[in-house]
């Protein structure tokens, strides 16, 4: 999302996370106006299929997985 840092993905799935409370989105990301929320949320309706596919690739970044690919980045008492 422009000037925000965050892509519309992120606002989409932090507004599932708070079950759609238009309240409590807005409380997770006090930083952004109501018209940068309205918009990614606008623009997820528009694009969907974008959007699912963009939440599928990051939820495929288990812990396990970025720790397989990057094992640099495991702490040392990760089990």
């Amino acid at each position: 999302m422009t000037g925000s840092g965050l892509g519309v993905w992120e606002i989409v799935m932090g507004y599932r996370s708070v079950d759609g409370d238009w309240e409590r989105l807005r409380a997770a990301y006090h930083w952004l106006t109501e018209h940068q929320l309205r918009s990614a949320l606008t623009y997820a309706e528009a694009y969907p299929a974008e959007v699912e596919e963009r939440i599928r690739i990051d939820e495929q970044w288990t812990p396990e997985r970025l720790y397989e690919t990057y094992p640099f980045m495991q702490p040392p008492d990760y089990t």
